[in-house]
This record gives structure tokens, C-alpha cells and sequence, in this order.
């Protein structure tokens, strides 16, 4: 395997991918959007980009949407970069903290939110920087903060934006290169002849478990509880009768009350229409838990409804909901039950069956939801052999 060779990045760490190399270069002549399926490296695109502009004199300033982006991305441009000094900046920081993290140090990390207040409220400028990076561009549209901190870049400062999904609409594409003053596209995929050579081939195998009892059982009683209530939403004229209870149609009926109580339309139909949408929305969401995610998962959402139910400020959809016999079941099943989604311990026999067979496997488990990764590492943690 050939490494790459630049200067101030650590040697012999980030293989060296023709196509990175020269998607890395359109990024130094133009501000540009990379558009990159998952897995095909747009950080090491990145770090030969950033390398490049740190080895200059010049200040990066990388931006992603959620912490544990952001430190993601710090710690692993700390681990490969032996130019320039690394920061990184959140809300927490004192604005006077951030405003030192800024002038101390080379190459900082932070979420776009902070970095848009702290330049609306003259906290520091992003001049000396040579180049602002945008991860999760996508979302540089409407007011979401990249398209704020873009009107602060200067002229002369490169402009790079990443993404795996930008989604299929071409304007909402334009719009994010307008916003963020993006003038160049590079797209790759595994089919490109540059980068086939780095796609190992893949296969899908699906696994079919079944439900126990208990998480059937939930299920049932959550369905009959959507029922009535989108039952009511019917009644109440509010439901498209071509299009079954979703999220999606909740969401929409939602949009719809909103505007008509913005109108000045204040009525029975409009509030309670709310409560009840709030209501099978909440539903829903259970029901995908219980279905996909297992009891442990389910047990702390239901918790948290309780928690809502019961709070001074809680919305009136949580109380009712809790109120309901058949989510009075749900609750008496979860709180008794010991079970698991049958996924998880299928997911811990496969993972012990790759390790006994090679124990330099190496294991990666995609996760919905945040509670589930939490308990899926809890469980795999014990499992011999994996580290």
C-alpha cells in the first residue's frame, strides 16, 4: 500500500487514493463541493487540502454540525497533522475562551452555530484564514448557520463544502453553492474508473428474526391506540383518506393546522386536531421502536413521555397519551418484560463467530438511534475477543 507523502502530514497513516489527490487539488483552485458516497474518504480529502493551506501560513476553520462531529474531526486531524496547532471551539466556551482558541491556534474544529454568533457579535474575524471547510454542507440552506458564517468568509479565503447526500432536487444543490459560495462540483462514485480500484466488493445478506411475545404484544396495543386517534383525525376531516397513518401524514396534517391557525381560524377542530396529531406522532415513533429497536430502547422513550406527562410544562398530548389504557398496557408490559429485539443477540452470535474465525476482524455496526448504539456497545463490550 502506498502512503501518503505531503508535507505536514503524518507519514505512513492515510493511503494514498488517486482520486482524493486530485479532487484535494480542484479544492485548492476553486471553492468547491465534494460530493462523496460514505466510506470513500472526504476527511482525507480534507486533510490534503488543509495541510496544504496550514504549510502556507494560513488558518483553517472546519465546520460540522453536532459535537460529536466535532470532536470526531479534531481528534483525528490532532492525530495526522504535524503543522500548525489544532483547537476546538463549542457553546460552552466563554465567547473571551473562544475568541483565544481562534488566535492561538491553526486549524480549529467547532459547530457552524458557534461560529456564527461569535462573527454576528464581533467576538473575532475569520481573517488569516485560508480556507473554511463545511462539513454536511447540504444543510447550508434557509437561515442554518454555514450560510450565516459564509457571509463572513473574506474574498480571498477558500471556500470547501462536504457531503455524502445532497439530495436529488439540482436547485436545492444550487442553492447550497450559492449560499456557501461554492463555484466548482466534484462528484465521485464507486463506478468511477478512479476510484474502483479502492472498492472492495460487497455482499448483502438479510437476516430475518422474529418478534417475542412481549414486543408483539406492545405493538398491538400502541396500533390500537393510533387507530383511535387517527380514527378521531378523520372525524375531524383532517386525513387524507388515500394515505395511511405516518409520520409523514402527521407531519403534513400538522403544516396544515399551523397555517389555519395563523389565518386566525381558532376553533375546536384546529386545537384539538393539534393534540391529536402531537398524539399519533408520539405513537408512531413508539411503534418503530418497539418494532426495530427492542425493549430497552422503547422503555427509555416511554419514560420520557411519562417524565413530559408529568411536568409543570409538559404538552397536553403527552398527558392524554398517558392517560390511555391501552398505553397503560404498553407501560405494564415494558416495565415487567426482560426481553431484547432478537436482532441484538443475533448481532453479538455474528460478531463472535467473525472474531473466533480471524480475531483481526474488524466490525462495523450502523445503528438508528442513539440508545440503540448504547446498548449494542454495552452488550458487545462482553463479547471474547472484542475490543
Amino acid at each position: 500500500m502506498e502512503f501518503i507523502s505531503q508535507p505536514g502530514i503524518v507519514p505512513d497513516r492515510i493511503e494514498n487514493r488517486r482520486y482524493q489527490a486530485n479532487i484535494a487539488r480542484s479544492c485548492l483552485r476553486d471553492n468547491t463541493l465534494v460530493i462523496l458516497p460514505t466510506g470513500l474518504g472526504k476527511t482525507a480529502v480534507a486533510l490534503l487540502v488543509a495541510a496544504d493551506v496550514l504549510s502556507k501560513g494560513r488558518k483553517v476553520l472546519m465546520m460540522a454540525p453536532t459535537k460529536p462531529l466535532v470532536d470526531q474531526h479534531r481528534s483525528f486531524f490532532e492525530g495526522m497533522l504535524f503543522v500548525g496547532r489544532v483547537g476546538e471551539m463549542n457553546g460552552l466556551m466563554s465567547p473571551a475562551k473562544r475568541a483565544e482558541v481562534m488566535a492561538s491556534c491553526d486549524f480549529i474544529a467547532s459547530t457552524p452555530q458557534t461560529v456564527a454568533n461569535d462573527l454576528d457579535n464581533a467576538v473575532y474575524t475569520l481573517d488569516g484564514f485560508g480556507l473554511v471547510i463545511y462539513d454536511e454542507a447540504h444543510r447550508g440552506t434557509g437561515n442554518y448557520a454555514y450560510v450565516t458564517v459564509a457571509g463572513y468568509v473574506p474574498p480571498k479565503t477558500r471556500s470547501m463544502g462536504m457531503t455524502a447526500s445532497p439530495g436529488s432536487d439540482p436547485k436545492r444543490i444550487e442553492e447550497v453553492c450559492y449560499n456557501l459560495d461554492l463555484t466548482s462540483i466534484e462528484v465521485r462514485t464507486e463506478y468511477d474508473p478512479d476510484v474502483s480500484p479502492y472498492v472492495h466488493d460487497t455482499y448483502l445478506n438479510r437476516i430475518v428474526v422474529n418478534m417475542p411475545q412481549d414486543l408483539v404484544d406492545i405493538s398491538n396495543h400502541l396500533k390500537m391506540v393510533l387507530n383511535h386517534y387517527f380514527g378521531e383525525l378523520t372525524d375531524l376531516h383532517l386525513t387524507n383518506p388515500n394515505w395511511p397513518p405516518s409520520t409523514k401524514h402527521m407531519l403534513s396534517i400538522g403544516r396544515t393546522l399551523q397555517a389555519r391557525l395563523a389565518d386566525g381560524e381558532k376553533n375546536n377542530t384546529v386545537f384539538r386536531g393539534l393534540t391529536v396529531q402531537s398524539i399519533c406522532i408520539k405513537v408512531l415513533h413508539a411503534i418503530t421502536l418497539a418494532e426495530t429497536q427492542g425493549m430497552s430502547v422503547l422503555r427509555s422513550y416511554l419514560r420520557s413521555q411519562n417524565e413530559e406527562a408529568e411536568s409543570e410544562n409538559g404538552s397536553r398530548a403527552a398527558r392524554e397519551l398517558v392517560r390511555n389504557p391501552d398505553y397503560q398496557k404498553v407501560l405494564e408490559i415494558s416495565a415487567k418484560s426482560r426481553v431484547e429485539h432478537p436482532k441484538i443477540s443475533r448481532i453479538l452470535s455474528l460478531i463472535s463467530q467473525m472474531l473466533d474465525a480471524d480475531p483481526s476482524s474488524k466490525i462495523i455496526v450502523f445503528t438508528q438511534y442513539r440508545e440503540s448504539c448504547e446498548v449494542l456497545a454495552e452488550k458487545i463490550s462482553v463479547v471474547s475477543a472484542a475490543r
